[in-house]
């Protein structure tokens, strides 16, 4: 751990009321407090009360109050995180689901979370640590999901799949690092965390008119079309193809008279630089 100040010049002004205070020793894992004495530096003052002789400083001045702030050290991180395919020729990406959302169908077709672990600096990850027990995945309730096999490294990256049994339901999920599960080449091991991730089923709503509203008949009759938007799932945006067939919606009047879907949805031009959802007509 620190067992001190250095010696020799020490802080060191940098400037703008900013000072270094060289150490002795080496952090440890953790958190680490910094605390500041009351009247343990001042500030001069034509006006201030005067300087105490232990200040050496003449004139006046006024002292700090006691206070304290803490950050803390780590070791090697884990992150949930999916990959995108790319389009057009494009590579796949990789984005953090932590926080995100992914599609039910998605995340149930591939079976797998996927994990990228993070070494503490100058160090790789120890892929013998590696092995299923890092990490427990939980449900809204509480209930544990089972996984199953031992975690897949996707070729020579920092990224594992892990694979679950079953099916998850729409809902919400924490994945938990459980410490001292893994670590990197340094032999610094991991202090635990935890993030969450959102499983969602695709949704849509009427775009124009909008839900609720009051339309004039002969409006309405003039453009015989109606906008859906489709949010994105997961990152992803819908995929035109899959609306083709037209049978995602069914529009029907008080009467139960069932319209007619014409052609094939079009999507509509969307802002410049937007990535949010598609709408469709």
């Amino acid at each position: 751990g620190i067992t001190g100040f250095a010696t020799g010049q020490n802080p060191i002004a940098l400037g703008n009321g900013v000072y270094r205070f060289l150490l002795q020793g080496s952090f440890a894992l953790g958190q680490v407090t910094v605390s500041f004495a009351a009247n343990s530096f001042y500030s001069t003052s034509a006006r201030g009360p005067p300087c105490p002789a232990s200040t050496n400083t003449t004139g006046d001045c006024y002292g700090n109050l006691a206070a304290s702030q803490s950050f803390s050290v780590i070791g090697p991180t884990a992150d949930l995180v999916q990959t995108v395919p790319g389009t057009g020729g494009a590579p796949s990406t990789i984005v953090s689901l932590a926080g995100s959302s992914i599609g039910v169908d998605a995340i149930n077709a591939q079976g797998y979370i996927e994990i990228s672990f993070t070494p503490t600096y100058g160090n790789q990850i120890d892929p013998a640590t590696i092995n299923g027990n890092e990490i427990q995945i939980t449900d809204s309730a509480g209930h544990v999901i089972t996984l199953s096999g031992a975690p897949v490294r996707e070729g020579t990256s920092n990224i594992w799949q892990y694979g679950f049994s079953g099916q998850l339901a729409v809902g919400t999920y924490t994945v938990t690092f459980l410490p001292g599960s893994f670590a990197d080449t340094g032999g610094i091991v991991d202090q635990g965390s935890s993030e969450q991730f959102t499983v969602v089923a695709a949704t849509a709503s009427l775009s124009n008119p909008s839900s609720g509203t009051v339309q004039n008949q002969a409006t309405l009759n003039g453009g015989i079309w109606v906008d859906i938007t489709f949010p994105n799932i997961g990152g992803l945006p819908v995929d035109p193809a899959t609306l083709v067939s037209g049978t995602q919606i069914t529009i029907a009047d008080t009467a139960k008279d069932t319209l007619v879907l014409v052609g094939t949805p079009v999507e509509l031009p969307a802002p410049a630089n937007s990535s949010g959802p598609a709408t469709f007509r």
